[in-house]
């Protein structure tokens, strides 16, 4: 029998913090898009309706940089599910991808590095009060 562990590794790695810090600090604009399929009655497909959520002023840009203040970072995490898809930009390249699980936790989501290395759990109040203020 296989046991699979949700549990995740709470060791910090600086180059880890650095990467996260240089895309809050360096994003000119960051996309949010929902990645939550629907299933229809009495259909055997499932529909993609996706949202996109974008934030390019400074102040939304501040917000998001925000909700990071009083998060819990955690080390290597297998397998949360994604719920969103985050892309951060520095005018025009996309420099950085992550992913949010807005499932796993009753009150919180977990935005995580797309390789799983590391994630960060932040309230979903403040999360959803976020997505609408954009």
């Amino acid at each position: 029998m296989l046991n699979f562990s949700t549990s995740c590794d709470k060791s910090k790695i600086w180059w880890e913090d650095y990467d996260h810090k240089d895309a809050l600090t360096s994003s000119t604009k960051i996309v949010i898009e929902s990645d939550i399929p629907e299933n229809y009655p009495n259909e055997d497909t499932i529909v993609q309706n996706k949202k996109i959520y974008t934030a390019s002023s400074k102040e939304q840009l501040e917000n998001f940089r925000k909700l990071f203040i009083d998060s819990e970072r955690t080390g290597y995490c297998c397998c949360p599910t994604t719920s969103y898809t985050i892309s951060f930009f520095y005018h025009r390249n996309n420099f950085e991808y992550y992913e949010v699980d807005t499932i796993e936790f009753k009150d919180k989501v977990r935005i995580f590095e797309s390789s799983y290395q590391y994630s960060y759990l932040i309230e979903k109040k403040n999360w959803k009060d976020f997505l609408k203020s954009l």
